[in-house]
């Protein structure tokens, strides 16, 4: 046999053993994660489609979130809580066999914001304009709720790209965009007092959070595992 040919067959089987031994670095795609943030413990399975493109579905337990507004000139303490969410998240890989993403989808939850309000330095609240002395309002409490499915985009960084078979390092930076819906207000003496009860429709119509309270940032870091 000719010796170029010979040559040019050793040098094929060779670039067809480098390819395939370069197929065998990837796993199955599979992938199952774990991780901990702001939206709760979370955990679930996910798919690399190829080396840019993978697909996660999992759920996040419960979180809550507290501070302080003051919202139409009262003060309030305000809880958020999110229950059970169920995140559906698309992953892209921009640089091919980096570990750097840009994760987008949707997060299928129920929060609900709850408003406590505070008295004012001289132990009363000034609801729709009107000054009412502690006595009267009792308790001034509130809720807002929000949408049912947020969008969320965010970013990410993994120690080893997704298709690669074994243990990985994960971590999220993203923000999800709740909205807000039927806000309402109640003082639990306003019963017997119609003015009282007409202030709080005024107040309860013009309630709303800030803008930014609207999103929820959404941080964790966690691990990961391709079979």
């Amino acid at each position: 046999m000719n010796k170029r040919v010979i040559a040019a067959t050793c040098l094929a089987a060779l670039c067809s053993s480098g390819a395939f031994a370069d197929d065998n670095t990837a796993g199955s795609g599979a992938f199952v994660y774990s991780k901990l943030g702001t939206f709760g413990l979370g955990a679930g399975v996910g798919y690399a489609i190829d080396r840019q493109l993978a697909v996660r579905l999992g759920i996040n337990g419960e979180s809550e979130f507290k501070d302080d507004r003051t919202l139409e000139g009262v003060e309030y303490e305000l809880k958020r809580k999110q229950r059970n969410a169920v995140e559906a998240l698309v992953d892209w890989y921009p640089l091919a066999g980096s570990g750097f993403r840009v994760s987008g989808g949707l997060l299928f939850a129920n929060p609900e914001t709850r408003l406590e309000g505070k008295r004012d330095n001289r132990g009363g609240y000034t609801i729709n304009g009107t000054r009412y002395s502690a006595a009267e309002v009792g308790d001034l409490t509130g809720k807002v709720e929000h949408n049912r499915v947020a969008p969320y985009l965010g970013l990410g960084w993994e120690s080893s790209p997704a298709w690669q078979p074994g243990w990985r390092f994960i971590s999220d930076l993203g923000v999800a965009y709740y909205g807000s819906r039927n806000p309402s207000l109640e003082a639990s003496r306003g019963s017997g007092n119609s003015d009282l009860r007409a202030d709080l429709r005024a107040e309860r119509e013009r309630l709303s959070l800030r803008r930014q309270d609207e999103f929820g940032l959404g941080m964790s870091i966690g691990v990961a595992y391709t079979f």
